[in-house]
């Protein structure tokens, strides 16, 4: 039997593991694209996330998320 690294919230109405899809839904993000596979440093987050992600939401504009 395969157990999956999966980080699975136990709450008294039962089992929530977080998934891309919800990341995307909650977020507005994409998580159609290429992937990050190395570290990233940058000056100015917002266009290095906006360059990442697309379109970035207004709540990542100033400072990081709210």
């Amino acid at each position: 039997m395969e157990i999956e690294n999966t980080h699975t919230f136990y709450l008294p109405c039962g089992e929530c593991t977080i998934t891309f899809e919800d990341i995307s839904l909650q977020l507005g993000l994409s998580v159609d694209g290429e992937v990050v596979t190395r570290p990233v440093i940058s000056v100015d987050w917002s266009v290095t996330c906006e360059q990442l992600l697309g379109n970035l939401p207004n709540r990542f504009r100033v400072g990081g998320l709210r």
